[in-house]
């Protein structure tokens, strides 16, 4: 008995636009052939990582005697299996997984059959966690003086945070200590799970800031937006990634973008300050 194994590419399943990552799909398909002289029967494919596979995957030579294979015969099994966040961190330097896939049978005196097996490498994605912010500011003429940037007015700000990373992240925050600043009202994509983001999912938060006389005297209004995971660390199923840090450590900041409102309402209506 001979079994062959092949495996396609990863498909990106998950629609991260991250290929091979957790979530992505690889499809396995098999070869059994009976290379001996009498039939064999109870002919089976067992493989750990793709887990049990149901008896419509299998395509016999004869669909009325499924686990039947006459001396020369060869049934066909397909197996698709599903990349989790542990195999994408189980070998961090090869980044592979590997399968290991085992045909056995007896014949027809219901002797066992030696089992015959076949191994097969995928590649797929190491963990990389990050997270990615953008924030934007508008000025709106609030107390109607026509001035766009003065005392009394209001600036609207908007903070998107989204997971740029090829693993779910939970336990996000999202903080401004702007003094003045409104309370943070955030989106989360599932509101059941506020401060979880999957691949490729963001969160949307808003706030609002009136601008004071000291602020007009200054010149700009400027204040910094930040997204933080507790501890600095992700921790998708079983793997623990540092997330990256525009600030240089590992265990705080994982992006940080400062936003200036700029003074001069001449030069820039939308963002300016007036004296």
């Amino acid at each position: 008995m001979k079994i062959s194994k092949a495996a396609g590419a990863p498909a990106d399943a998950n629609r991260s636009t991250i290929v091979g990552g957790a979530g992505d799909t690889v499809h396995y398909g098999f070869t059994v052939t009976n290379t001996g002289r009498s039939t064999l029967t109870n002919v089976a494919v067992s493989d750990p990582l793709v887990g049990a596979i149901p008896d419509t995957s299998y395509v016999w030579p004869d669909s009325s005697q499924p686990g039947v294979l006459l001396a020369g015969q060869t049934a066909t099994v397909m197996a698709l299996y599903t990349i989790t966040a542990t195999a994408t961190g189980a070998t961090p330097n090869s980044q592979r997984v590997t399968s290991m896939t085992t045909a056995s049978a007896a014949n027809v005196a219901g002797v066992v059959v030696p089992e015959a097996n076949a191994s097969r490498e995928t590649a797929v994605q190491a963990p990389a966690p990050r997270l990615s912010i953008v924030k934007t500011a508008s000025v709106a003429d609030t107390n109607k003086s026509k001035v766009s940037g003065d005392a009394g007015d209001v600036i609207s700000y908007q903070i998107k945070v989204a997971n740029a990373g090829n693993v779910s992240v939970s336990g996000v925050t999202i903080a401004d200590p702007l003094p003045g600043l409104s309370a943070l009202s955030i989106q989360w994509p599932n509101a059941a799970a506020p401060g979880t983001l999957a691949v490729g999912e963001a969160a949307i938060a808003t706030a609002t800031y009136t601008i004071t006389a000291a602020d007009v005297k200054v010149g700009k209004v400027s204040n910094t937006a930040t997204a933080s995971v507790p501890g600095g660390l992700l921790t998708p199923d079983s793997v623990t990634e540092p997330v990256d840090s525009v600030s240089g450590t590992a265990d705080t900041v994982i992006a940080h973008v400062p936003t200036d409102t700029v003074v001069d309402a001449a030069s820039i209506p939308t963002l300016g300050i007036g004296r």
